[in-house]
């Protein structure tokens, strides 16, 4: 179970800091009506890949801890809590505001900013299940 959550967390990684740095950062050169078609299908599109994922990272920390609890995993639980806060109470409305908002630039600033916190949370995961595949 550990190799799969080590995979998962190391692919939520890479998706979230190419979010981070490439995605979100470009919807600001996006002009006119074409973004909002954009926007429409990316949010789609990227749904199957985040899905998914949130999907198999939650059971595999719900089995770990059914089965091999140890202390990082309370903060795992944490940071997984956090994520899906984050991504279903912030960036989604944020996201909502963009397809109907005339303040495009400012909502997507606000996405940039506050997407900070869940990719901080989702490189922690990935560090302690690297920690946890390594050393315990």
């Amino acid at each position: 179970m550990e190799i799969i959550r080590l995979f998962i967390d190391f692919a939520f990684v890479i998706l979230i800091w190419i979010i981070q740095i490439i995605i979100y950062p470009s919807m600001n050169k996006i002009r006119g009506r074409s973004f909002f078609e954009w926007h429409n299908s990316y949010t789609k599109q990227i749904s199957f890949f985040i899905a998914p994922l949130l999907f198999v990272q939650s059971i595999c920390i719900l089995f770990q801890a059914i089965f091999n609890f140890d202390g990082l995993l309370i903060f795992d639980i944490c940071l997984l809590i956090l994520a899906w806060v984050y991504t279903f109470l912030v960036i989604n409305p944020v996201h909502n505001q963009l397809n109907f908002s005339n303040q495009r630039t400012l909502n997507v600033n606000k996405l940039i900013q506050v997407n900070r916190m869940r990719a901080a949370a989702w490189s922690l995961l990935f560090l302690n299940s690297a920690i946890r595949f390594l050393w315990i």
